[in-house]
C-alpha cells in the first residue's frame, strides 16, 4: 500500500524508478510501453515526482507536509530553459502543480513560483503539440507521448483547447496505424474504442 509518507521518502531518496512503479501500481494502470515511456531519459525524475505529488494530494485531500516536500522537489526539477523535460514530464508537472494550487493547505508564498512553472511548462508543451499537429504522420514514440499528454490533461478544458488536444486525440483514435499502447492509454479515459479510418 502506498502512503504519502512513502511517496515523500522515495522522492527524497531520488528513487524515481521505485516511486514511478509504486504510483502507477496504485490506481494508474498503464500498458508496459507507456510505463517505459514515462521512465525514459527525457524527464523520468520529473514524471515520477509529478505523479507522486498527484497521488499524495489524492490520499490526503490537503497539501500536507509530505505533499509540500514533493512539491518543492518537483519545482527544483524545472529546467533552466523552462519545462520539466519531454511532453509527458511537462503534462504530468502541469497537472500536479495545478492540483497543488487548488488544494487546501497550499502555501501562498509559493504561488508565484508555481504559476510561473506551469506557464513555462505549458509553453514547452505548446511547442511540442504544434510540431505534432504539423506532422503528417507521428512516430510511435510521439503517439505514445501524445496519448500520455491527453491522459494527464484530459480534464483541463482551457489547456486542452490551447494545445489542440481534442483534435490530437481524435487523430490518434481514427488513424489506421496508431500503436496499441497509445490506444490503451486513451481507452482508460472514456472507454475509447478505436474507430479505424477507411482503408
Amino acid at each position: 500500500m502506498i502512503t504519502s509518507a512513502k511517496i515523500r521518502r522515495l522522492a527524497i531518496d531520488g528513487d524515481s524508478d521505485r516511486l514511478l512503479e509504486a504510483v502507477l501500481k496504485n490506481g494508474r494502470p498503464l500498458p508496459m510501453e507507456a510505463r517505459l515511456r514515462c521512465a525514459g531519459p527525457d524527464g523520468a525524475d520529473s514524471v515520477a515526482l509529478a505523479l507522486g505529488l498527484q497521488r499524495a494530494i489524492e490520499l490526503n485531500i490537503a497539501l500536507t507536509e509530505d505533499c509540500g516536500v514533493v512539491l518543492q522537489l518537483l519545482l527544483d526539477h524545472e529546467r533552466e530553459s523552462g519545462g520539466f523535460g519531454g511532453a509527458c514530464a511537462n503534462a504530468a508537472a502541469i497537472r500536479a502543480l495545478s492540483m497543488a494550487l487548488q488544494t487546501p493547505g497550499f502555501r501562498e508564498d509559493t504561488r508565484e513560483r508555481v504559476l510561473n512553472a506551469i506557464d513555462r511548462a505549458s509553453h514547452a508543451l505548446f511547442c511540442t503539440t504544434e510540431a505534432w499537429r504539423g506532422s503528417a504522420a507521428l512516430r510511435v514514440e510521439e503517439e505514445l507521448d501524445a496519448a500520455l499528454v491527453v491522459w494527464q490533461l484530459h480534464d483541463e478544458s482551457d489547456l486542452r483547447a490551447l494545445l489542440g488536444l481534442d483534435a490530437l486525440e481524435a487523430r490518434l483514435i481514427g488513424a489506421k496505424e496508431t500503436s496499441e499502447a497509445a490506444i490503451a492509454v486513451l481507452s482508460g479515459l472514456r472507454g475509447v474504442s478505436r474507430v479505424r479510418a477507411a482503408a
